[in-house]
């Protein structure tokens, strides 16, 4: 309790880093990769400068390696602004990079260091498929969204008019009591060569449980849009007293007959705080004329619980 800010920020410095990367097209029907980086500002380290101001940050190198090759990379430092102490960073610092990209396999290699201490870095290889590209009726990656504006041509986020500024995890999505609402950004290509051009069509997106693959009407809507090249969407849900659970965020393109010909799922874990139950309120409950009367005592109830087991979550 009684350590200063230095001392604390010391037992905090190993990088911390979230790395994910999504696929869009363009309207040439080309593919490009996004990879998008969180940076956590307490897992730096930080030096003062001639202004007795703090700053702090890791250099990013990005390539992309096809049958042993390199055929493209960037490099960029993503680091803080001038701080007074190492205490009032924001608490992640985010950026993304694009890289125009074939159907394919692929590698992408990344080589991230601290450039405050050089003997804090980080190598990263993954391979991966490219899978946009081309004519046929399809769907970016499911983005789900740390927050959304008013498109600023300046931002490396912008798309669609928007700034879409990605929430970054390097495992699955996952969204605690804290959160009450998600939002989402997919692009469906090409559906003119499935319905035609200039053909109204909806567009449904709903939650379902993951474990069950129960649709949940209560999370549940639709667009509509008309046939195109490149058609956006950018939506969400409140997702307030969603219980604690495994669930699928799912967008379908439905044609004239209400069928799906374009699918896209997404993942996500959502911890939800139970309610406080008052048992007293039971004690006060008349079940009388109830489901509760056919129950037939302690043991029938304990039995029947049983039943639930193979089929709970």
């Amino acid at each position: 309790e009684n350590r200063t800010k230095e001392e604390l920020y010391e037992q905090a410095k190993n990088i911390g880093i979230d790395i994910s990367y999504a696929q869009f097209m363009n309207a040439n029907d080309e593919g490009y990769l996004e990879v998008y980086f969180a940076l956590a500002g307490n897992s730096i380290d930080f030096e003062k400068n001639t202004q007795n101001k703090y700053r702090g940050g890791v250099e990013i190198t990005v390539a992309i390696q096809k049958d042993s090759v390199f055929i493209a990379a960037d490099k960029f430092l993503l680091q803080t602004s001038e701080l007074d102490d190492t205490l009032s960073f924001a608490e992640a610092y985010i950026n993304q990079v694009r890289f125009p990209l074939a159907t394919g396999n692929y590698t992408l290699v990344l080589d991230i260091k601290d450039i405050n201490d050089e003997t804090e870095s980080f190598h990263f290889e993954q391979e991966f498929e490219m899978k946009t590209g081309g004519a046929k009726p399809t769907t970016s990656d499911l983005l789900f969204l740390d927050s959304y504006s008013k498109a600023d041509e300046k931002s490396v986020f912008a798309k669609s008019g928007y700034n879409l500024v990605p929430m970054v995890s390097s495992g699955s999505y996952y969204f605690n009591e804290a959160v009450n609402n998600i939002s989402f950004y997919v692009e469906l290509y090409n559906t003119n060569e499935k319905l035609g051009e200039n053909t109204p069509y909806v567009i449904k997106y709903y939650l379902k449980d993951a474990n069950t693959g129960k649709v949940l009407n209560k999370y549940a809507s639709f667009a509509k849009k008309t046939s195109g090249d490149v058609l956006p969407l950018l939506s969400g849900f409140n997702i307030k007293n969603l219980k604690t659970g495994n669930y699928e965020l799912v967008v379908e393109a439905l044609d004239d007959e209400g069928k799906p010909f374009i699918t896209k799922e997404s993942f996500f874990y959502r911890k939800n705080a139970p309610k406080s139950i008052d048992t007293e309120d039971f004690t006060n409950t008349d079940v009388t004329g109830t489901f509760a009367d056919l129950l037939g005592g302690v043991d029938s109830l304990y039995q029947f619980i049983k039943y639930l087991y193979p089929i709970s979550t």
